[in-house]
């Protein structure tokens, strides 16, 4: 008996190490097992993560940058008012300042006359004929909410070396071809093209004269509630006048009404009124323009952050 008791004693020493060693064995697979289903869940989400940056929808960036729609021009002529502001609330509508209860502004639109004519496009560049021929220069801002602050002639174009280029290009409807929105920054970015021959020519009104300079307007920043502005930084601008919006801070007065500078009986819709204080020289190409737009009176307009950044770039084209 002591001996099958001493082989007992014997056995359970090696039973115990077996089971050690199954359990071991058991616990090494898992192990292996759950260390690999970690890895595939990580991979898989990695790659969905990789799928999304492809696509844009994770990508900051993108959610940063937009590059906005450049509305066509059209004919105004004749319309009424309460069909200019169908157009205008239609654009509004799928801006990036897009808002139910938006109306025009009264102190912008509210001068604008029924079944009148409208300053054309051509024949305010070119003066050629009839000056409400063609596109209507103000379908530029109301058709283009975006275009913030937008570089015009101050006067009619009437080269002095007869450059045609000039009456028969794109450029010269001052129209943006690319606009860019970065909602991080709270800016946009105008970029126009314009003929180095062009800033080297001059304007004429009557009897006046002047080189080539080219003026702003504020009609859709005023619309949306920016009415002050100053120009805080120029690359190869010059502004014309001492007094102007690069030395001091600006108030926009700009609104539509019915005058008589296209010499049409009766008059025609256009914008009011001339601001000498934002007159600018363009002394070579690239040329750029920073400016700064606030709703409410800055306390310092040199220190102060703006409620927007709008930036104008003109590039060269050689059409």
């Amino acid at each position: 008996m002591n001996n099958d008791l001493n082989k007992n004693n014997n056995i359970l020493p090696l039973v115990i190490i077996l089971i050690a060693i199954v359990l071991l064995f058991t616990s090494l697979i898992y192990r292996q097992y759950s260390n690999n289903n970690y890895s595939s869940i990580q991979n898989e989400e990695q790659n969905f993560s990789e799928e999304q940056a492809d696509d844009g929808s994770n990508s900051s960036e993108n959610d940063t940058i937009q590059y906005l729609t450049i509305n066509p021009l059209q004919e105004y002529n004749y319309l009424s008012k309460k069909e200019i502001y169908d157009i205008r609330k239609k654009y509004v509508a799928t801006s990036i300042f897009a808002s139910k209860d938006y109306q025009p502004s009264e102190d912008v639109f509210g001068q604008i006359e029924d079944g009148k004519p409208w300053w054309g496009l051509e024949g305010y560049a070119c003066h050629r004929g009839d000056n409400s021929y063609g596109v209507s220069q103000v379908s530029r801002f109301i058709n283009n909410p975006a275009v913030l602050i937008s570089p015009i002639l101050a006067y009619g174009f009437r080269g002095t070396k007869n450059i045609e280029h000039f009456c028969n290009s794109d450029y010269t409807k001052f129209n943006p071809f690319q606009l860019i929105y970065n909602s991080t920054e709270k800016s946009i970015t105008a970029k126009y093209k314009l003929h180095r021959e062009v800033i080297d020519d001059a304007v004429r009104y009557g009897t006046r004269e002047k080189p080539f300079h080219m003026t702003l307007v504020g009609v859709n920043a005023k619309d949306f509630g920016y009415l002050y502005m100053k120009i805080s930084s120029v690359n190869d601008i010059e502004m014309v006048n001492p007094d102007n919006a690069m030395e001091r801070l600006y108030f926009l007065p700009d609104y539509i009404h019915v005058g008589g500078s296209c010499g049409i009986d009766g008059g025609c819709n256009n914008i009011s009124p001339y601001q000498p204080a934002l007159d600018f020289y363009i002394k070579g190409i690239p040329a750029t323009m920073e400016i700064k737009l606030w709703k409410n009176q800055p306390k310092n307009a040199d220190y102060d952050t703006p409620d927007f950044l709008y930036r104008i770039m003109f590039e060269e084209t050689f059409e």
